[in-house]
Order: structure tokens, then C-alpha cells, then sequence
């Protein structure tokens, strides 16, 4: 069982009280705590992908890319179309 109890929420560095990235609420949304049922398979998968990685505890599973790249824009100043 996953209990979802936190929330980190991106923010701009004007925005964080002590202008950092990302702040931790010791609530999810709308203050109210979710369960989820996880499969046996996919707690195995998650623990050998931490493992293989390095993530311990206090880590984010899947945490977001340091250098955000820029959208490409395609033929028609689209993102995402192509010739």
C-alpha cells in the first residue's frame, strides 16, 4: 500500500520562501492523504530501479531533469510538427 502524504511542487525562485526550486508540503492536494494498492511486480520493479540507481529514502523516485531543454518547433512554427 502507497500512502501519498506530501507534496512537492515546482515553483520560480521569486515564488519559494527561501528561493529554492522546490518546496515540500507536508500535505497533498486538497490536505486529504491518498492509498493505493501496489502490485508485488511493480514494488519489485520500483526497488531494483532505486537500487540501480542510487535513490535512497529521502530521494524523489523520479525526480525531474536538471536542464530543462527548449520545445522544438517544426515547419510550420507548430511544436511537435514535422515536414
Amino acid at each position: 500500500m502507497l500512502t501519498v502524504a506530501r507534496t512537492v511542487v515546482e515553483l520560480r525562485p521569486a515564488f519559494h520562501p527561501s528561493g529554492g526550486r522546490f518546496l515540500v508540503k507536508d500535505y497533498p492536494k486538497n490536505r486529504e492523504f491518498r492509498r493505493l494498492k501496489l502490485s508485488c511486480l511493480l514494488v519489485s520493479r520500483l526497488a531494483a530501479f532505486a537500487a540501480a540507481r542510487g535513490i535512497g529514502p529521502g530521494d524523489l523516485l523520479f525526480a525531474a531533469p536538471a536542464v530543462r531543454r527548449q520545445p522544438t518547433v517544426g515547419c510550420c512554427g507548430i511544436r511537435g510538427a514535422s515536414a
